[in-house]
């Protein structure tokens, strides 16, 4: 279902009794994840949502889900998920409640249409930024901001405050004069600054040490 600029897509999801660490990973091992969702000052309810459907949403963008349980139907905004310790799959998904015209904070990726002629001539595209933090009403926040670059040429540059985006929306976090695509001069001279660095001397490897990059990784699941 379409809502301005939002897409608000529909997901049946269950209401689950058993909580706690091990009827969770019961769930997965069945497909589905474990949820809860809160706000609006109503009781927190635990459910379980598909995986399979969760994910192929989540993926394609969507953020404001249509909660299908029961006799029961609410809006839910994907607050947070929780990833693996491998970071591949979603083990947690946490919804806020919203109405389509409050206003909430999202996340919105930036995608690019078409090749810049700058770039075929041989200069080089540099995509800056790959989203950008929009506040405005849940129905009216864009899913994605295409930014068309076919015309630009070396030198051009699109910032914050070239983009149009809804007038009841606003960019959060950003100076307006910030840089989200640019097209530069060619790089030259990079085959001397990799000679040069060939000759730089490097420290001797001690023998059972590690990088300190290895020492400080953690194994904690990650939090999106």
């Amino acid at each position: 279902m379409k809502h301005g600029g939002q897409e608000v897509v529909e997901l049946d999801v269950e209401v689950r009794t058993a909580v706690g660490t091990r009827a969770c990973r019961r769930l997965r091992r069945e497909g589905r994840i474990p949820a809860n969702l809160y706000g609006h000052r109503q009781e927190n309810v635990f459910l379980s949502v598909p995986e399979k459907q969760f994910v192929r949403q989540f993926r394609a963008g969507h953020r404001l889900m249509h909660l299908n349980f029961g006799s029961a139907r609410e809006t839910g905004m994907v607050k947070e998920v929780q990833y693996d310790s491998l970071g591949d799959r979603i083990v947690h998904v946490d919804f806020t409640r919203v109405s389509l015209r409050e206003r909430v904070h999202l996340r919105v990726p930036i995608e690019t249409i078409g090749v810049a002629k700058g770039a075929a001539g041989g200069g080089v595209f540099e995509l800056v930024r790959k989203d950008l933090d929009v506040e405005g009403p849940a129905e009216d926040i864009p899913e994605k901001i295409e930014l068309h670059v076919s015309d630009m040429a070396v030198g051009d540059m699109i910032r914050i405050k070239d983009i149009e985006i809804p007038a009841s929306c606003k960019v959060l976090h950003a100076d307006p004069d910030d840089v989200v695509v640019a097209i530069h001069e060619p790089r030259r001279g990079g085959e001397a600054a990799v000679e040069a660095e060939a000759e730089e001397p490097t420290e001797p490897e001690i023998a059972g040490k590690k990088p300190k990059e290895e020492e400080e990784e953690g194994g904690k699941g990650k939090k999106k």
